[in-house]
């Protein structure tokens, strides 16, 4: 009885998948299909075809893990080649997407079987959190500002805007660009080139919008403004020199009065002050101050403080009193009589 062969096939029923099929013997995955039949006979992902030598993956069609690692063929990156596992997850490193159990998938972790490294933004084989100069360029990560970007390091104005001097037009964000700085003469990566603390402008160009003290003179440490507007030249080192408001000894706010007699050389609507008071006579409205509460407009003498020539405070006027003139007069008319 051990030895009948009901099929003829040559392979006796008890060796026989299929006792009563002369066309099939085997069934290698227990799929219900004879291995003649079956196009993967492991049924490991990979046809038998695919596993053939050459040019095939030359791994074992009737074992779905060649290598006996633990991972399927179809699935382990090499399966003719046992692996390990890294990260002792229980899972061989083949069949582990993971393997190094740092939360990133192999197929975009530059460092798969190191868990303390994920990235190497400059391909130079040290990983960023090892190397200190990620993106390889002149600055080394702790003192670029742009560690990961190759093509910027610096950030002269800090704007916040993530943009490095390399990108950016204006630098020192004096609101110049570069390009007219250079022109100019100005520092481009310095926002006050001449150190007076005025910011530098480029009034050959533009009309300054802004509300921060700008700097007509950008070269000239000892001007930034012209209230009168009588210079003519701004981006040079010389300009400013006589006509900027430091210099400008004929008349700074252009009212007509030289700064030398003008109480507000910068005030064009004031240049007087007769009381001393810090107000130009023509805000004040008691010009002399003489403390009478007279106001200007009912003041003789508005711009004259009144004398007291009878010491009794009140700012007694200096003509004779009332009777002494009577008295005169009759001594006048008596002698006439």
């Amino acid at each position: 009885m051990l030895y009948i062969d009901t099929d003829n096939d040559g392979v006796v029923d008890a060796n026989d998948a299929f006792p009563n099929d002369p066309t099939e013997t085997l069934d290698t995955d227990n799929d219900g299909l004879g291995n003649n039949t079956d196009s993967d006979d492991d049924n490991d992902g990979l046809s038998d075809l695919q596993e053939a030598p050459f040019p095939g993956t030359r791994t074992d069609p009737l074992n779905p893990d060649s290598d006996g690692d633990g991972a399927i063929d179809s699935v382990d990156t090499r399966p003719l080649n046992p692996s390990g596992d890294t990260d002792g997850d229980g899972l061989v490193d083949d069949a582990d997407m993971d393997d190094d159990n740092d939360g990133v998938f192999d197929t975009v972790d530059a460092f798969p079987l190191d868990s303390t490294e994920t990235v190497d933004t400059d391909g130079d084989g040290v990983g960023n959190n090892t190397d200190t100069n990620d993106d390889n360029d002149s600055a080394l990560d702790a003192n670029d500002f742009f560690p990961l970007d190759a093509s910027e390091t610096i950030d002269t104005d800090g704007d916040g805007d993530g943009t490095g001097n390399n990108s950016d037009t204006d630098d020192d964000g004096d609101e110049v660009s570069d390009i007219q700085e250079i022109l100019n003469g100005t520092n481009p990566l310095n926002s006050d080139t001449d150190g007076d603390g005025a910011i530098d402008t480029d009034i050959s160009i533009q009309t300054p919008t802004t509300d921060i003290i700008v700097d007509l003179f950008p070269l000239n440490p000892n001007e930034s403004s012209d209230s009168d507007g009588d210079c003519t030249e701004f981006n040079l080192i010389t300009s400013g020199n006589g006509c900027g408001d430091n210099s400008d000894t004929s008349d700074t706010d252009g009212d007509g009065i030289t700064d030398t007699a003008d109480a507000f050389p910068l005030d064009p609507n004031e240049s007087t002050d007769t009381d001393g008071d810090g107000i130009g006579n023509n805000a004040d409205t008691d010009d002399d101050g003489d403390g009478d509460g007279t106001l200007d407009t009912e003041d003789s003498t508005p711009t004259g403080a009144v004398t007291d020539n009878n010491n009794n405070g009140g700012g007694g006027s200096s003509a004779p009193p009332a009777f002494i003139l009577m008295l005169l007069l009759a001594n006048i008319l008596r002698r006439r009589v």
